[in-house]
């Protein structure tokens, strides 16, 4: 993730509109044979919008001001006559069947009291039956703000499902194995096959991915997790670990623990803050996928006082507003199924199947997408 603050009287953020097929009326009405193909999709950026047309799922968040809503003008250079459609922040606006010729895009995005924050103007020239990208530059209204930006996307997608593809990543840095690959295997996940590790291995023995992959202040991991093993007496089931090996407030770890207390709970790790869901093993069936998310940011998610929290099946189950600043160590690989401890803990591996991981920059809340791989 980058982001940067500053204070300017005139800071620039981009919104992206993407130009496409709809199927709506306006005053400018095509009846070509084309004219179906010939019209304007915007989509609208805000506070963890996916702006459209952009790789990776770029996002554009004030840090001062919550961008929810915002409306569309699009008015023919010729005649004069304009067309206006809202939406709220994510949502997509349509203008079809559009005569050729040249218009003006205007963009006002609007805050939860129906404040205009930000608004640009752009031109675009409108072909018969031509798809176009434009690109509108929204300035903040009424005086200076101080902006900061999150570039959005997705760090790493992998989908764990061969030896073939943990080396291959969808999106992001590939994985490895260390030490004996044979403690693992691969087995029927939620999408064909996930990385499997059961029963008691050193852990010494272990998959990686680059430390950098959680680097990031704000984040988010999520993936499907089917148990298939045993989680051992007395001890938990890491499904994933970085960090400095007892140093608490470099590390990060979801896992199942502990046997200790007579029953296993889900629990989140983060800089030294223990967040114990109440998610217990009675929760969980064997061989049955559930997907599981693990989300943080330090500044508050979503605007909330909460800094951690965990999702199963996309419902909240646990939250803290207490957390602190975590001491990033790149130098630490981001393990997949076992403690990130140099050797022993033999019992730890997630004693599971987890199936395809992502990864992402932001602290991702809502996971309706989680049914499509």
């Amino acid at each position: 993730m980058k982001r940067f603050l500053s204070k300017v009287a005139c800071a620039s953020l981009a919104a992206v509109l993407a130009m496409t097929i709809g199927c709506s009326k306006n005053p400018f009405e095509n009846t070509s044979e084309a004219s179906e193909k010939t019209g304007v999709e915007v989509t609208i950026g805000g506070s963890g919008a996916q702006v459209s047309g952009v790789p990776s799922a770029m996002g554009i968040v004030p840090s001062e001001a919550d961008i929810v809503s915002g409306t569309v003008t699009i008015t023919s250079v010729a005649t004069g006559e304009s067309v206006s459609k809202s939406a709220p922040y994510g949502e997509k606006v349509k203008f079809t069947k559009l005569l050729p010729g040249e218009y003006t895009v205007n963009v006002k995005l609007f805050d939860a009291q129906g404040k205009s924050i930000y608004e640009g103007t752009s031109n675009a020239d409108v072909a018969e039956g031509v798809t176009l990208p434009v690109t509108v530059l929204v300035t903040p209204q009424g005086g200076s703000v101080t902006v900061g930006l999150l570039i959005g996307k997705l760090i790493l997608w992998n989908t764990l499902d061969s030896a073939y593809a943990l080396a291959n990543s969808v999106e992001g840095p590939a994985g490895s194995f260390i030490g004996n690959a044979s403690n693992y295997s691969f087995a029927a996940g939620k999408y064909d096959n996930g990385l499997q590790a059961v029963g008691q291995f050193d852990c010494a023995n272990k998959v990686v991915f680059p430390g950098s992959v959680v680097a990031t202040a704000k984040g988010s991991i999520e993936f499907w997790y089917k148990k298939t093993g045993a989680w051992q007496a007395g001890a938990g089931a890491d499904l994933f670990c970085q960090g400095v090996p007892g140093s608490p407030t470099q590390n990060m770890e979801g896992c199942i623990s502990t046997g200790y207390s007579g029953h296993y709970e889900l629990r989140f790790g983060y800089a030294g803050t223990h967040l114990y869901t109440g998610f217990y093993n009675s929760n969980f069936t064997s061989n049955q996928n559930y997907h599981l998310a693990f989300v943080w940011d330090e500044a508050g998610i979503g605007g909330s006082s909460d800094k951690i929290r965990v999702y199963v099946d996309g419902v909240l189950v646990g939250s803290t507003n207490y957390t602190v600043a975590r001491n990033v160590a790149t130098n630490q690989p981001f393990v997949v199924g076992d403690i990130h401890a140099a050797s022993g803990w033999t019992e730890w591996c997630a004693q599971g199947v987890i199936d395809n991981l992502k990864i992402f920059n932001y602290a991702k809340t809502d996971f309706s997408d989680r049914v499509q791989e």
